[in-house]
């Protein structure tokens, strides 16, 4: 019964796989990110256009 109870403990705390972070500083703060794949030409241009990184719709994490 124990070794079940730690199993479920491990499953609740068990990181994802498929996606791992980066770490960022900016202006003496920094944290931690999901990586992504995007073209960095279309995010210039959604860039230009007004557009945040937030609301690209064109990322697939790495």
């Amino acid at each position: 019964m124990i070794d079940a109870q730690l199993n479920l403990y491990k499953s609740l705390f068990k990181g994802r796989a498929d996606v791992f972070a980066l770490r960022w500083e900016k202006n003496g703060k920094g944290s931690y990110m999901p990586a992504y794949n995007f073209d960095p030409h279309r995010y210039r241009l959604h860039k230009i256009k007004g557009g945040t990184f937030q609301n690209f719709s064109e990322t697939s994490f790495q």
